[in-house]
């Protein structure tokens, strides 16, 4: 099809993942005293597989995409369940479970999925091989309606997965503001 649309596809799907050593300093710059970005969670997980009960909450939400099923699901658990999808290769859920900015290139879920298929599976090796030994994930708050995950890539290099809430409340994946 369009090749620049191949190209927002793979920058939609690493968008988020790339923006490591964006953290603390550079997000609180010039931000008030007292509004510093918090983290509200950490949590022992491997982000590659789901537990039965995420399991049951992934199947769930695919079976109607019903975002009533994720309404008390927090952001760590919708991170996992959009990796899942990502390396299942479940196109239609990873496109449900983003949340898509008014700013971006629309795509529809049709080209999405589409593209996602003609990808060849490179996008689930990647994320396989970017959360391959991630055992501690956090979520920083920076604000009521953003947030992101946080975890250190190979023991190393701190990678993030930008998240923001929906007007209903749900947490999902932020489309880049550049795509």
């Amino acid at each position: 099809m369009y090749k620049w649309r191949k190209a927002v596809l793979a920058l939609m799907v690493f968008g988020s993942l790339l923006a490591a050593g964006c953290q603390g300093d550079e997000l609180g710059t010039g931000a008030v005293v007292g509004n510093e970005p918090k983290v509200l969670m950490t949590e022992q997980t491997n982000m590659l597989t789901l537990n039965q009960d995420e399991q049951k909450l992934y199947d769930s939400f695919k079976e109607k995409y019903d975002f009533e099923v994720l309404k008390d699901a927090d952001p760590i658990m919708v991170a996992k369940l959009y990796v899942h999808a990502v390396i299942t290769q479940d196109a239609e859920t990873q496109y449900e479970l983003t949340m898509h900015a008014p700013e971006a290139v629309p795509v529809s879920k049709e080209q999405f999925v589409s593209e996602v298929r003609q990808n060849n599976g490179k996008t689930a090796k990647a994320f396989k091989d970017m959360f391959s030994g991630v055992q501690t994930v956090k979520f920083v708050e920076v604000d009521r309606g953003s947030g992101y995950i946080e975890f250190l890539m190979n023991g190393e290099e701190s990678g993030q997965l930008l998240m923001g809430r929906d007007e209903r409340g749900i947490w999902k994946m932020k489309e880049m503001p550049h795509q």
